[in-house]
């Protein structure tokens, strides 16, 4: 299942390629993530919950990027599981970072998710209507963060 979108982000090209790249930065713009973990080599470790219609899951998300050409490109790779459930997915998560304007940024994301178990039987179109809806949560909450003061050097 493919799930795409862009979004602009009111931010310099390079403090929005720095804020994406600091793990604990940008987790704190995920409101479904309750735990993370980074590792010496990278990659990190998500727990994330989310609710899917009438299914509630808790996935440890293994995450590392596989492709960084800054600032403009951004490659992760990951798997996750939720061992009450059932369900696990693998995910490829592109982002380009395009100069809009002095100060302004559009970010293309591009997810390509394969889901397996019970969380596959909701269907992809509710899937993807919850993930679209929880990436935008992110990229608000990663635009207001960027508005605070101080973070103009992220």
């Amino acid at each position: 299942m493919i799930i795409e979108d862009e979004f602009q982000i009111s931010a310099p090209f390079q403090q929005v390629w720095d804020f994406l790249t600091d793990i604990q930065a940008m987790v704190s713009c995920i409101p479904s993530c309750q735990k993370v973990e980074v590792f010496e080599d990278g990659s990190f470790v998500l727990t994330i919950s989310q609710k899917v219609g009438p299914i509630s899951a808790t996935f440890e998300t293994q995450t590392h990027f596989s492709e960084m050409l800054p600032p403009q490109r951004l490659v992760a790779l990951g798997k996750g599981q939720d061992r009450l459930m059932g369900s696990s997915f693998e995910f490829t998560n592109t982002v380009e970072l395009v100069p809009f304007a002095e100060k302004e940024t559009r970010v293309k994301y591009k997810t390509d998710v394969k889901i397996t178990g019970r969380l596959a039987s909701i269907g992809q179109p509710l899937i993807k209507l919850v993930v679209k809806k929880e990436v935008a949560k992110v990229f608000q909450l990663m635009q207001d963060r960027l508005r605070e003061p101080g973070n103009e050097n992220v």
